[in-house]
C-alpha cells in the first residue's frame, strides 16, 4: 500500500457542501459564506473564480460576493502566503485597483 505523501503547506483537502476544498479553513470559510449568502447578508456568492493578470497571470479567488451595498469582495482564505501568492495578490491590486481580502 502507497502512502499518500503530506501536501507542502500541510493542508489536508475537505469536503463541505458537498465540495471539496483544498484545506479546512478554505471550507469552513465557503461554508460561512453560504449561510450568509442564505440569510441574505451578500449576494451572488461565486467560489473559485479566474482572474487574468498581466504576463499570463491567473488568481483564483477562493470566493466572490457582493455585500449589502453591492460592493464587490475578492477573498482568499489563507493559512500560509507563498511568495507565489504575494505576487498575485499585488498584482491583482495593480490590475483591479482592489485588495484581495485575506481570511
Amino acid at each position: 500500500e502507497e502512502a499518500i505523501p503530506p501536501s507542502k503547506y500541510h493542508n489536508a483537502q475537505t469536503e463541505a457542501k458537498g465540495m471539496m476544498f483544498q484545506s479546512g479553513r478554505e471550507a469552513s470559510g465557503v461554508a460561512g459564506l453560504i449561510a450568509l449568502e442564505g440569510l441574505h447578508h451578500i449576494f451572488a456568492l461565486r467560489l473559485q473564480v479566474s482572474f487574468p493578470l498581466p504576463g499570463k497571470v491567473v488568481y483564483r479567488a477562493d470566493a466572490v460576493y457582493l455585500d449589502k451595498q453591492l460592493k464587490p469582495h475578492v477573498v482568499d482564505f489563507k493559512g500560509f502566503a507563498t511568495k507565489e501568492y504575494k505576487i498575485k495578490k499585488r498584482l491583482f491590486k495593480e490590475t483591479y485597483g482592489t485588495e484581495i481580502e485575506e481570511m
